[in-house]
């Protein structure tokens, strides 16, 4: 799929760091996570919802998950298939497990 044809809700694997570790020492070392597109920003530029569950919090409120929000551009999203991004979606433990899910094939 063409970048340029990435349009709000479009699911895609985004370039995100999982730990702090990572966050620390850059990009090089990020995930590639499931995400979907919440809007178009600019030229080359999207905000997109990364819907790892791994990096989820409960809103305390309606105690629903609730997923961080980037800013990325052209290079650091990644438009997948379907199958691809909810195998990638079942990969990371959900709040209180650890490590990926074993059995998940990817």
């Amino acid at each position: 799929m063409d970048l340029d044809m990435l349009d709000t809700g479009c699911r895609v694997l985004v370039l995100h760091p999982l730990t702090m570790e990572q966050e620390k020492y850059g990009r090089a070392t990020w995930s590639w996570l499931p995400g979907t597109v919440l809007g178009r920003l600019g030229q080359g530029e999207w905000l997109v919802a990364v819907e790892c569950r791994t990096l989820a919090t409960t809103d305390p409120a309606t105690g629903l998950a609730t997923y961080p929000q980037c800013v990325r551009s052209g290079h650091e999203v990644r438009p997948v298939a379907e199958v691809e991004w909810q195998q990638q979606f079942a990969r990371w433990p959900a709040l209180g497990e650890t490590g990926p899910r074993p059995g998940v094939v990817l």
